[in-house]
């Protein structure tokens, strides 16, 4: 499964580098190039002709390009969330230990332990 991740990784960054090398070349000759064409990125719309966006894009495909390798950033993005989760659920121990107390018993996920229930 890995191996096939990583390949449609691959070929998917080498469409966003092909497409992100010049914008307006992209696709068929008959499709208009004098249409305004905005992203929203993070809440605020950014002009699909903008520099820095073609930058990051650029960057982020190329980070992506080689195989194996573009199995990095997704782990570590994963693993950043294993450890916060697991951070808070050691920082938060008293609020569940109240939670608890409140219910009167283990707050459990049944689908997790089923023989609690």
């Amino acid at each position: 499964m890995l191996t096939f991740g990583s390949i449609h990784l691959s070929f998917m960054a080498s469409v966003g580098i092909w497409l992100w090398q010049d914008p307006p070349a992209f696709g068929p000759a008959s499709v208009p190039t004098r249409c305004d064409i905005t992203l929203t990125v993070l809440g605020a719309s950014v002009p699909f002709s903008s520099q820095p966006l073609r930058i990051f894009s650029l960057m982020v495909y190329s980070l992506f390009l080689v195989p194996g390798l573009n199995l990095i950033p997704p782990f570590v993005f994963f693993l950043t969330f294993h450890i916060l989760y697991n951070w808070s659920r050691e920082r938060y121990e008293s609020f569940r230990n109240r939670l608890d107390a409140e219910f009167g018993q283990k707050m459990v996920n049944p689908v997790i332990n089923p023989q609690v229930m």
